[in-house]
């Protein structure tokens, strides 16, 4: 059988126009790598604004838009002449950004005109979970859910030193904090902790915000490739992970965006066998069994305070939520199952 020859395009993120999206590396590289580490498809990676970005485009069987919620006028000419030359193409959407949230720094929500216009243009629309599904299906478009998943056997190829003297709190964010009517205790919580606390160190990795230098002994890691993130957190003394999230306290804007979005975060941790607290947020509730395989916490100072300290004090709890987290993103979010899912659909269109 021949191999399909996939043109994935990569775009910057909105947010920071200097760094890569990470969506794209997240959702799609390492089903694709998969794909070609098992002999079913080539594939390579360009972005939108390299300069072989349309002459790529005779190569290629397939175009893969990686981050086809945002719309831009390079996306567009790629696609007209994709189509010119009979090529399917395929778009990819992890979050909805029709409406924005009021804390996130985007200037400008993508209207539904524009998206509605790219997802006409394209043959077919992978989401990553129902909510989207159903809400493009609003939209008057037909969409393939690609489940969440991480390439397990190619990153814990990277484990290589156990620490046994854990002394890092891992914190992810790109973007603002993603929340507005629980930050002011999450952050006072996470402020008393860490004085109690002298001895931990908060590792943060993404993008700065203004709060930003309020916390205490805070080391900063600006956003980098998804993988070689991956290989710090594999190979890290890190005690637990804290994931806020905006929850039940938020306005319905922000929490019908939030409906949209999925649990990386979990999915990275729980591979990297770091136990996690986690707000009590839809994507999270979805997936976390509180004391088994993570914390869940009201988005309040009391709760976050609460649980900052169980999880530091607590040699068990840690144990068990790490070691079964690990457990289950193996079994539950691995890679064969939605490879099998993209193959067919890139086949079946």
């Amino acid at each position: 059988m021949n191999r399909i020859n996939l043109l994935l395009i990569d775009t910057n993120s909105r947010s920071r126009q200097d760094r890569i999206s990470l969506s794209v590396s997240v959702r799609l590289s390492g089903v694709l790598k998969y794909l070609s580490d098992t002999g079913k498809i080539n594939f390579i990676t360009i972005n939108e604004n390299q300069i072989p970005f349309l002459s790529s485009i005779d190569w290629a069987d397939i175009i893969f838009i990686g981050n086809g919620r945002y719309v831009t006028k390079n996306i567009i000419d790629l696609i007209s002449q994709a189509k010119i030359k009979d090529k399917k193409i395929f778009c990819d959407i992890d979050d909805y950004t029709a409406s924005l949230p009021s804390y996130t720094s985007h200037t400008k929500a993508q209207s539904t005109d524009s998206i509605s216009y790219l997802f006409n243009l394209v043959n077919g629309i992978t989401v990553a979970n129902n909510n989207l599904k159903l809400h493009i299906q609003e939209l008057g478009f037909k969409s393939f859910i690609l489940p969440n998943c991480i390439y397990c056997d190619h990153f814990e190829s990277f484990r290589k030193e156990s620490y046994p003297n854990k002394n890092k709190i891992a914190f992810i964010n790109t973007d603002l904090i993603k929340m507005t009517h629980g930050k002011d205790g999450f952050l006072s919580a996470m402020n008393i902790f860490m004085q109690e606390n002298p001895n931990l160190e908060i590792d943060y990795f993404g993008d700065p915000f203004p709060e930003f230098f309020s916390l205490k002994n805070i080391h900063f890691n600006d956003r980098m490739p998804y993988e070689t993130m991956m290989k710090i957190l594999l190979n890290g003394s890190y005690l637990f992970a804290i994931v806020p999230l905006g929850g039940n306290e938020e306005d319905e804007i922000t929490k019908s965006f939030h409906s949209y979005k999925n649990p990386f975060k979990y999915i990275n941790y729980g591979l990297a066998n770091i136990p996690g607290i986690y707000s009590d947020s839809f994507i999270y509730n979805d997936v976390i069994r509180s004391g088994w395989n993570g914390l869940i916490t009201q988005n309040s100072f009391e709760s976050w305070y609460s649980s900052l300290n169980s999880m530091a004090r607590d040699k068990s709890l840690r144990a068990l939520i790490s070691n079964n987290a690990l457990m289950d993103v193996r079994k539950d979010f691995n890679i064969h199952v939605p490879a099998k899912i993209l193959l067919e659909i890139l086949k079946g269109i």
